[in-house]
C-alpha cells in the first residue's frame, strides 16, 4: 500500500514523495478507521501513519500538519487508555506521542 511505499520513499531519501503516500494512505486509513470505529486494526493504522507524517522534518511539510497528526494518533491512543484497550505498547505508544507534541509545540 501506499504507507509501504511511502517507507521505501524514505529510506532512498525522497521525503516528499514519502510524505505524499503517506497522506494517501492515511485517506484511506482514515475512511476505514471511521466506518469501524471498534477494529482495532484500521485504528492502529491510523495511529502509525500520524506517527510517520508527524515525524517528518523539512521544508515540504508544515508544523502544523505534523502537530495536527500527531494529535490525532494521540486521541486515538487516548480512546484506547479509556477503553482499558491498553498494554506496553500503547503505554508507550502514549508516552512518545505526548512527548513530540510537546517537543514541536515548543
Amino acid at each position: 500500500g501506499h504507507s509501504g511505499i511511502g517507507s521505501i520513499e524514505l529510506a532512498q531519501g525522497n521525503p516528499t514523495a514519502a510524505l505524499k503516500s503517506f497522506q494517501a494512505a492515511m485517506s484511506v486509513a482514515q475512511t476505514l478507521a471511521l466506518a469501524d470505529p471498534g477494529n482495532t486494526e484500521s485504528q492502529l493504522v491510523v495511529v502509525a501513519l500520524s506517527w510517520a507524517i508527524g515525524n517528518l522534518k523539512g521544508d515540504f511539510v508544515a508544523d502544523a500538519e505534523r502537530l495536527a497528526m500527531l494529535v490525532r494518533g494521540l486521541a486515538v491512543l487516548e480512546n484506547f487508555e479509556k477503553q482499558g484497550r491498553m498494554g506496553k505498547p500503547i503505554e508507550e505508544a502514549l508516552v512518545n506521542f505526548r512527548k513530540a507534541i510537546s517537543e514541536l509545540k515548543y
